[in-house]
């Protein structure tokens, strides 16, 4: 078993809370609950991407349940991206989070709800046993989740699922086209950031190195190619 990665796992969970923190309790105007959607969303990501290779270091059964906790805070099965991203690595002709990457910037944007629902099927479709179990549950609480936000009414609730949805839906473009096809004016104006260590600028900066060594956390990616 590798090393336990306990700083990028306090980083991950840092940005997930104040996100969380800033969404639930911070001023009531749309425009935060906005920001403060964007950034939960993005940081959960990261986080389910670090999860989906491994590359935390946690003990089997404890990186199960986190990879199925932070996809339901994406609204999401964290089950079914894994199956469906490490296609995507291996280089599968069946590679269905990869179509964006293969197109135009405007195609990759209008296939892309209909690739989100690919690949929620496919995922499902390749899942056997208990894998199949953990999508089937993850599927129920992401439908209670968007019931809870319609009955209660809660606005921070109803703005990150309309959030959630939209990107899931758009993953095809910021998921796929952009890191593969990275124009060099976003380089540039990024480049500056990587201080920050944000998942979401090293993966769009580094992402071929992500491909070479999958199992590096994405905060670390600057750190092995400087």
């Amino acid at each position: 078993m590798r090393q336990i990665e306990l700083r990028d796992i306090a980083l991950h969970v840092a940005r997930i809370a104040v996100a969380m923190l800033v969404l639930l309790c911070g001023p009531k105007s749309l425009g935060v609950a906005l920001l403060a959607s964007l950034a939960l969303f993005f940081a959960t990501f990261s986080l389910t991407h670090d999860l989906a290779h491994g590359a935390l270091g946690l003990p089997r059964r404890v990186n199960e349940l986190a990879l199925c906790v932070s996809g339901l805070l994406m609204l999401t099965s964290g089950h079914a991206m894994r199956i469906m991203h490490l296609r995507h690595h291996g280089g599968r002709p069946d590679d269905i989070e990869g179509t964006g990457a293969r197109l135009s910037a405007w195609r990759a944007l209008l296939v892309g709800p209909g690739n989100a629902i690919a690949l929620r099927r496919a995922g499902f479709r390749l899942a056997r046993g208990v894998q199949m179990r953990w999508q089937i549950g993850e599927t129920l609480v992401n439908v209670g989740t968007v019931v809870l936000a319609i009955a209660t009414g809660s606005r921070a609730l109803l703005v990150y699922v309309a959030v959630a949805t939209v990107l899931q839906c758009t993953l095809s473009f910021w998921g796929a086209h952009l890191p593969h096809n990275i124009p060099a004016w976003i380089v540039t104006l990024a480049r500056p950031f990587t201080f920050t260590r944000s998942p979401t600028i090293l993966n769009l900066l580094y992402h071929d190195a992500h491909h070479e060594n999958p199992n590096t956390p994405c905060q670390q990616l600057a750190i092995s190619n400087s």
